[in-house]
């Protein structure tokens, strides 16, 4: 089976089924570009003179494809650029090991890299919109990652305890109001902790957590900037002023000031969820927030 992408060094390896594949080369040593084979398909070599992209007599039909969909994608991100290293970890988040998928989607890795509105990012977007069948991109799921098998507890365990109806902040800000509401638990804070009541998951809203009010468009959006380990530019685009750091949420810190957790041991300091927890929270939802 074909991989996606994957950065080799000094430019872009498709990796054929045989071991075929092409190397995208952008920026070479005379100042050029030039498109050569891959270190197991022959080495054969044509210039990209004028920002053209020709194809090559080994080119499989990944490469062909993203020569033919994505040239003036693939002359913007050369080597050497933070554009490359984006995309060596867009491409590190699909193969971890260069071989083995990771299970993680293409519209997750991308997300999870910060590439949007980058041009690794419209090299990204473009491969997987142009070239998904002959490149493999964008994965097939293998991570399962649902409502009900994950997302609703995590919320119930970092999340509702600042999002039940009739939270108040200490800044003043209430749920409902400037605060989403995402259980339906109006008691929760007289049971003292995540899961005490044995009705959670039914408390726990999916419709709410994935649409209400407020900013109901982009809720799920805002839920992602606040946990993700990695804080995508269009946090801080779409969201001024409200993710000055990833992993913002919940609140790590003790300022009596913010947002805390009153039912911690100090009153103050959330329990954290692990990376993986995080991870896996941010591929839900950047893959639709299945139930």
């Amino acid at each position: 089976m074909k991989n996606a992408m994957a950065w080799a060094g000094t430019g872009l390896l498709v990796a054929g089924v045989a071991g075929s594949g092409c190397f995208v080369q952008l920026g070479g040593p005379t100042g050029g570009h030039e498109t050569s084979g891959g270190p197991t398909s022959g080495g054969a070599t044509t210039g990209t003179y004028g920002g053209q992209c020709p194809s090559a007599s080994n080119d499989d039909a990944c490469a062909t494809c993203q020569k033919t969909s994505c040239c003036t994608e693939l002359v913007a991100c050369p080597v050497g650029t933070p554009c490359d290293d984006t995309f060596t970890a867009y491409s590190t988040c699909l193969y971890p090991d260069g071989t083995k998928a990771s299970g993680y989607s293409s519209s997750y890795c991308e997300t999870q890299v910060g590439a949007h509105g980058s041009p690794s990012g419209d090299l990204i977007e473009c491969i997987a919109k142009s070239c998904a069948t002959e490149c493999n991109t964008p994965l097939t799921t293998t991570v399962t990652v649902t409502w009900d098998g994950f997302a609703a507890d995590f919320m119930e365990s970092y999340c509702n305890g600042c999002h039940f109806p009739g939270y108040v902040a200490p800044s003043g800000k209430m749920v409902p109001g400037e605060i989403p509401q995402f259980t339906d638990d109006s008691s929760w804070q007289s049971w003292g902790m995540p899961k005490g009541n044995t009705a959670w998951k039914m408390q726990t809203s999916y419709a709410e957590t994935t649409g209400g009010a407020p900013n109901s468009a982009t809720l799920s959006e805002m839920i992602w900037c606040g946990v993700s380990t990695n804080l995508d530019a269009k946090c801080g685009t779409d969201f001024p002023g409200h993710f000055m750091n990833a992993e913002r949420f919940p609140p790590a810190g003790t300022d009596p000031t913010k947002a805390h957790c009153w039912w911690a041991a100090d009153g103050m300091t959330c329990p954290q969820p692990t990376v993986d927890e995080r991870n896996k929270m941010s591929f839900w939802l950047t893959s639709g927030t299945p139930k």
